[in-house]
């Protein structure tokens, strides 16, 4: 196969992934579409939230254990380096994982993780990537519920975040003003993911309180 062809046959596949996505999001926002064309910045725009998603594919994460995130092709920025979009969705070939973007970008910084260079096959030129290990990246994916609970914290004044213990982290609640804390320990590479846990304890059993 050509490379022209692989370019063409995972163009396609692109699409499909896409249109997969988007009817996963149209049951929540019926507006949701596809952008037309090439848009660097999204491929699917929400008009209810205004915000746009990018819909990636990796299935061979499931050989290689890595995510792959692209942040620069042919010496120019691009993927993860020019996207405008407010959330990623990627499909590892089992399941779609949704992430905030400052979430990835959150996860590269907190693991001091660095670029890998090389030429994908089907590519002609190089393009520099975050190789990810998925038990890393996957602590920073939005919970189905996360970004409702999230939002409603925000609407009610209350705030979880992470307290420095020694080499380990407690949770902290902040709520009008009051600081609670929790006395459990987690390490570095949970605290995340405990954070948005309880940020969805605490909209499903106060919500409505």
């Amino acid at each position: 196969m050509t490379k022209d062809n692989t370019f063409k046959r995972d163009l396609e596949a692109g699409k499909v992934y896409e249109k997969k996505a988007l009817e996963v999001i149209q049951k929540k926002y019926p507006l949701a579409h596809e952008i037309e064309g090439y848009c660097k910045e999204w491929d699917i725009f929400i008009p209810e939230i205004g915000e746009g998603v990018e819909v990636k594919s990796d299935q061979k994460s499931k050989h290689t254990g890595n995510i792959v995130i692209e942040i620069e092709f042919n010496g120019k920025p691009s993927a993860l380096s020019t996207t405008k979009a407010k959330f990623w969705v990627i499909y590892d070939g089992d399941n779609w994982i949704w992430f905030l973007v400052e979430d990835i970008k959150r996860c590269i910084k907190d693991n001091n993780l660095s670029y890998a260079t090389f030429t994908a096959k089907g590519d002609t030129k190089s393009k520099k990537a975050y190789l990810i290990k998925k038990e890393t990246l996957y602590q920073y994916q939005v919970l189905p519920e996360f970004y409702k609970a999230f939002k409603w914290a925000e609407e009610n004044r209350i705030r979880v975040y992470p307290v420095k213990r020694g080499s380990k982290f407690i949770l902290a609640l902040e709520e009008n003003g009051y600081v609670k804390t929790s006395g459990k320990e987690y390490e570095k590479k949970e605290i995340d993911l405990k954070q948005k846990e309880y940020y969805i304890y605490l909209y499903k059993n106060f919500k409505d309180v």
